[in-house]
């Protein structure tokens, strides 16, 4: 039985001036990404739900963040901020929230990615912070235990809070007009507490019988490393295309308890993404990516992962709207996303469709440029007999200005 009573935090509906909004964005950004106990059965298995940096654009177009037009802070595409000739910062919040298969409703807040770059002659100079994984989860079973021949009734409690992350520092540069090319280096963040605790009842064994305590706390860490590139063949088209690479992902003990140490290979990940202009003002956005978790699978469930972890996606982006003046893009998207983990045995998939906008607050030509991108996705998680419904809303802030 999974108990939560997880509430998604509200968004204001007031705007207010662009540079407050972004400072409360970024100020909260630099808290680690967190989220409330039972998001999602899912999370149990494996490493737990893993969580894309993506930004509004990219989720209202059902992307997988790599492959947009223009230039523009993106972890998931290396590239994608060669050519920014003036500094740029970025942050986006996220609300969720799912009911769960036995009809429980649970929810959590987190800030998935932020970002900021600098040029500095032909090059530019990045850094990012955004999600993994998630291991948010609590458990709870009754049993019934024989104790010197008596019957006990006891209660199981299996808990586990945390939070993966990513810390990244990127370089990318324009070689030619229409080719550019970036890498990023990095390392990967966060702790997971783990806790297990057996309630026996009072009414049989008396009230100074106290609950069976035990905890262990660890602390990940692990090298990535990123390349990638984009290619505008002409106006209307852009490619885009990447590979990250991860050593073994570490989780160290750390506090009191002396849990053992946990080493774990993470795949090798490849995304690619593309957008074409089908229409003056109608584009077409599309990603694929994939990953072999099979060796993860092995030391986390003896194998019970996938080989091929596919996720694509793709969305229609109409931009001639324009509210007060300001360019107000409409976006229609939809993906299917293999989770890497089995659920007792079941593969496990995720579909959602997503719709969203953008709203440009400058001109172009005007600095400070700046632009706020909202998505709303409703989906499902499967696995087995096992469903749940979730819906997530992205906001995020850009801005780039001299």
């Amino acid at each position: 039985m999974i108990q939560s009573t997880a509430r998604p935090l509200p968004i204001s509906p007031t705007w207010g001036p662009l540079w407050c909004i972004s400072a409360i964005v970024l100020t909260f950004s630099v808290i680690p990404p967190t989220s409330a106990h039972g998001q999602s059965e899912l999370s149990s298995e494996g490493l737990g739900i893993l969580v894309e940096p993506l930004d509004g654009h990219s989720r209202a177009l059902g992307g997988g963040g790599i492959g947009l037009p223009g230039w523009h802070l993106q972890m998931m595409d290396p590239a994608a901020s060669a050519g920014l000739n003036v500094p740029a910062i970025m942050g986006s919040f996220q609300p969720s929230a799912a009911t769960l298969t036995d009809g429980t409703e649970v929810g959590h807040t987190r800030f998935p990615a932020i970002g900021a770059a600098y040029p500095y002659g032909p090059n530019v100079f990045s850094v990012h912070f955004g999600g993994f994984a998630d291991q948010e989860f609590r458990f709870e079973n009754e049993i019934v235990l024989d104790l010197s021949g008596e019957e006990v009734e006891a209660v199981d409690r299996f808990e586990s809070t945390g939070s993966l992350g990513q810390l990244r520092v990127g370089w990318g540069r324009r070689v030619t007009e229409s080719v550019a090319v970036g890498v990023t280096l990095g390392t990967y963040v966060g702790t997971v507490e783990r806790t297990f605790s057996r309630f026996l009842d009072p009414d049989q064994v008396g009230p100074d019988v106290e609950p069976f305590l035990t905890t262990g706390r660890w602390r990940a860490s692990g090298p990535i490393a990123a390349a990638g590139v984009a290619w505008d063949p002409s106006e209307l088209v852009r490619l885009s295309g990447a590979l990250t690479w991860s050593g073994e992902m570490k989780f160290s003990p750390s506090g009191e308890s002396v849990p053992e140490e946990g080493r774990y290979p993470i795949p090798l990940d490849l995304r690619a993404g593309g957008t074409v202009t089908l229409l003056p003002g109608l584009a077409l956005s599309t990603t694929v990516s994939y990953a072999d978790w099979s060796d993860t699978g092995r030391e986390l469930r003896e194998g019970e992962s996938r080989s091929g972890a596919w996720s694509y996606g793709g969305g229609l982006e109409w931009s001639r709207p324009t509210v007060l003046g300001r360019t107000m893009p409409l976006r229609f998207g939809a993906r299917h996303r293999d989770l890497p983990f089995h659920f007792e045995g079941e593969p496990s998939t995720e579909r959602t469709l997503s719709a969203g906008l953008g709203f440009h607050l400058t001109d172009p030509e005007v600095l400070p440029r700046a632009r706020i991108d909202f998505g709303f996705e409703r989906g499902e998680r499967s696995a087995g007999v096992l469903s749940e419904d979730f819906w997530r809303s992205t906001l995020s802030v850009h801005l780039a200005g001299g």
